[in-house]
């Protein structure tokens, strides 16, 4: 059962999360897995998106814990390396 975030607590932003690559030039990453809603409460490591690059897979993870405040991606997205993903929100 995921978690929900209830009330948020102002605008602070703790983190917000962009896309990367282990490959040296990677581009036009395709947004293959979004298991997160706004709202959800997220632990520090859980994983947010997942990017992939000609088949090989990136994992993208949150930074620290907190709540899914805002999500600038979709399914099928296609996103450079350093595209915001993800804004988190401090509990």
């Amino acid at each position: 059962m995921t978690k929900r975030a209830t009330k948020p607590q102002g605008d602070a932003t703790i983190a917000v999360v962009k896309a990367s690559c282990r490959l040296r030039n990677a581009y036009d990453l395709k947004v293959v897995a979004l298991p997160i809603e706004v709202g959800d409460v997220v632990e520090a490591g859980q994983l947010l998106v997942t990017l992939e690059y000609y088949k090989i897979a990136t994992e993208i993870t949150a930074p620290a814990a907190g709540w899914v405040a805002r999500i600038h991606v979709k399914i099928d997205d296609e996103v450079q390396v350093g595209d915001k993903l993800v804004d988190l929100a401090p509990l």
